[in-house]
């Protein structure tokens, strides 16, 4: 293709998308939309004709706002963080984890790419976003004034991983997931910008400013290392929701979410190991002795546990003890005695230890405490106060998250396995 196809292609796609063509020079197109007057220049229109000859082989996958091929991945970001506008005000601004002179993989985040804008220049969901925000600007626009065209489109952050070298685009998409999730979650836990991958165009909506908590605040940063670790993608979508949540009760739910998802993983690791041991023992022989044993540890396994149990047995697995209680004594010394004194909380009485036997129980049971209140309306055995909504318990539950947050992100970090 050369210059001049570019210019009918472009030409084309902006008089199937409501622009009105006013003229055409040599190397400038002027057209208009809604009064107002734009130009593409002759840097636009090479810039299109170089995206045009080597993305051929990009296409619209996994979902509709994202663009990939065997080398390349670029997806629009959701920001859950009602002020994220404030990152970018320096437009050029680019997050990067990992080298971009590295022949390795490499991720950036920041506003959308020329590739990214003009694999999309036509959308017509991308090209009616923009539409929208263009009439609420449109007053503020001078109508004598010839905008440059790329000025017509909001760019919307995006996360873009190169140099996956892979042999096809399904496996370029399941490696580049595998690190994309990865990378969202440091820059969560790190920096506290919280983004999920959108899975679909935006509409415009008005969005209420959400309740920040933020603990051991980290001086935000450009430049990271490439994660080694891959999180499950699942457990990441349940932080990201505590992270960006406006009130205290979902915030603390996102992050037991996190802790309860392992429940029945760890207690059948239990199983296994105590099953595994009694079968490999050197005595162990199929009579009707050893045979009971084997049948009294899976009807134990069966009965209904207590959910304060296995809470401990994910906890134990997952959680550095030496670090829980460093976060418990740098959280009081900053905030004053709270979780090592005893207190009534929602009609239980609590208090952790930092006593290494008994630290790990303390908490579970003060967790469950919480989660109860908050799950359920009523208490018809023990008439325990619950959890109101509008109410001073907002407040009380709000102390309980910097733990919770603490113990969700040990959890993640803990269960990881290596990309």
């Amino acid at each position: 293709m050369d210059f001049e196809e570019a210019k009918r292609i472009l030409i084309d796609g902006y008089e199937k998308s409501e622009f009105k063509i006013i003229d055409v020079h040599l190397d400038q197109i002027y057209l208009e939309y809604n009064d107002i007057k734009y130009i593409i220049v002759k840097e636009e229109i090479n810039d299109f004709l170089d995206f045009y000859e080597v993305n051929l082989g990009c296409k619209i996958a996994p979902t509709e706002c994202s663009m990939c091929c065997n080398t390349y991945h670029e997806q629009l970001l959701d920001p859950l963080d009602v002020n994220w506008g404030y990152i970018w005000r320096e437009r050029d601004k680019v997050i990067t984890f990992g080298h971009q002179t590295s022949i390795k993989s490499f991720v950036q985040i920041g506003l959308a790419t020329s590739r990214f804008l003009n694999f999309f220049r036509f959308d017509e969901k991308y090209i009616q976003y923009c539409k929208e925000r263009l009439d609420e600007r449109k007053l503020r626009r001078r109508r004598d004034v010839n905008s440059l065209i790329n000025d017509f489109y909001y760019r919307l952050p995006t996360i873009r991983v190169n140099n996956l070298n892979k042999n096809s685009i399904e496996d370029a998409l399941i490696e580049s997931e595998k690190i994309i999730n990865a990378c969202l979650f440091n820059l969560s836990f790190l920096n506290h910008y919280t983004f999920a991958l959108r899975n679909e165009w935006p509409i415009r909506a008005n969005r209420e400013k959400r309740f920040i908590f933020e603990f051991n605040k980290i001086e935000p940063k450009d430049q990271f290392k490439l994660p080694y670790g891959h999180y499950n993608p699942d457990i990441i979508k349940f932080y990201q929701h505590g992270m960006s949540s406006d009130f205290p009760v979902l915030q603390f739910l996102a992050f037991y979410h996190i802790l309860e998802y392992f429940f029945n993983i760890v207690s059948d690791e239990n199983l296994y190991f105590q099953l595994r041991f009694l079968l490999n023992h050197p005595n162990f022989y199929p009579d009707e002795n050893n045979l009971e044993k084997l049948i009294h540890e899976v009807i134990k396994y069966r009965d209904v546990e207590k959910d304060v149990k296995l809470l401990k047995r994910v906890l134990t697995k997952f959680v550095n003890i030496s670090a829980l209680e460093k976060f418990i004594l740098s959280y009081e010394h900053s905030f004053g005695k709270h979780y090592t004194k005893k207190r009534e909380l929602f009609g239980g009485n609590v208090q952790i230890s930092l006593d290494e036997d008994h630290i790990i129980p303390n908490i579970a049971k003060t967790i469950i405490i919480v989660r109860n209140a908050l799950v359920h309306s009523s208490d018809r055995y023990k008439r325990n106060p619950r959890y109101i909504p509008f109410s001073e318990s907002k407040d009380i539950v709000k102390k309980e998250i910097p733990l919770i947050k603490f113990l969700a992100e040990q959890v993640i970090i803990g269960s990881a396995s290596l990309i």
